[in-house]
């Protein structure tokens, strides 16, 4: 069943990637792209409110400390992310950005290993040498399309894979950590935290260079876009949680995270003209022996 919740959550992602590609051109500045963020983090709250009342009526603010820890660490690399990877898109190939948030995987993997006792098997060490490959051949395949990085993109992309690395970290640790709570408990405290902390850093900035009237316009004319991505948001957040109570990290994120790169590859095949060549190829024959032992 895990399984299927990592299919889901990586198909939820692609949707949201693509909603963020079209999104992020009419992005100018940070006000900008927090007022989206913003947007959709309280529609996804709205979302995880929703089915957590429907399926329980006890408080559903009651939380521990370390609930609250976890949480507040979620909202505040959930925000950078969110904020890296809209500028990012914005200026490399739209493979680059999703390749190096798929590397992120190596962060959970190492908290995996060092936090929660994981144990390596010698088909999940094969597993994770192919994902590696995989992760090889398929940033090769990014730069080849946008050649060299500048120091800012560095720093952007950077940002998003350390911010995605702790996000999918402190994930993992809440369902083990707190198992008398569900996937729709973490989902919906993320997401209130996430809103806090992009709100607490629009009051903290205060970027309006580009015109209450510039930006009004970007969330109108977006507000299709905004919709489909707080609900791919959501499902990828959800179905990543559930995925996290039934297999480990050192196995769950590297490969959610390069078949989110694949499904990305395909998606920007098919709609930003980015063409799959043989080193992205080669990547995804590594990501399906990855799979296969994974399950032994």
């Amino acid at each position: 069943m895990g399984y299927i919740f990592i299919f889901l959550s990586v198909f939820a992602n692609a949707a949201k990637g693509y909603c963020s590609k079209k999104i992020s051109d009419s992005v100018a500045t940070v006000n900008d792209a927090l007022n989206i963020n913003i947007i959709r983090n309280i529609t996804c709250c709205i979302i995880s409110a929703v089915i957590v009342l429907f399926n329980r009526k006890m408080n559903i603010f009651s939380m521990q400390p370390i609930e609250f820890i976890l949480c507040l660490i979620s909202g505040i690399s959930m925000t950078l992310f969110l904020l890296g990877w809209t500028f990012a898109i914005k200026t490399d190939a739209y493979m680059l950005v999703s390749a190096c948030a798929s590397a992120s995987f190596i962060v959970p993997c190492i908290a995996g290993l060092f936090m929660l006792n994981e144990t390596v098997t010698p088909f999940k060490l094969i597993s994770f040498v192919a994902i590696i490959a995989a992760l090889y051949f398929l940033l090769r395949y990014n730069f080849s399309i946008k050649g060299k990085i500048t120091n800012k993109q560095l720093l952007l992309l950077t940002i998003i894979l350390l911010s995605q690395g702790i996000n999918q970290t402190v994930q993992k640790l809440y369902m083990v950590y707190v198992p008398q709570k569900s996937a729709e408990d973490y989902t919906l405290y993320s997401f209130v935290f996430t809103a806090a902390a992009l709100i607490s850093a629009k009051v903290i900035i205060r970027n309006g260079s580009s015109g209450k009237e510039h930006t009004k316009n970007v969330v109108k004319n977006n507000l299709g876009y905004i919709a489909a991505m707080s609900v791919s948001l959501f499902g990828a957040s959800f179905f990543q949680t559930l995925a996290a109570a039934r297999i480990d990290a050192i196995i769950l994120y590297p490969i959610t995270n390069v078949l989110s790169l694949i499904a990305g590859s395909t998606m920007a095949s098919m709609f930003f003209k980015e063409k799959l060549k043989k080193d992205c190829i080669i990547g995804i024959a590594f990501v399906l022996c990855a799979l296969i032992f994974s399950k032994m």
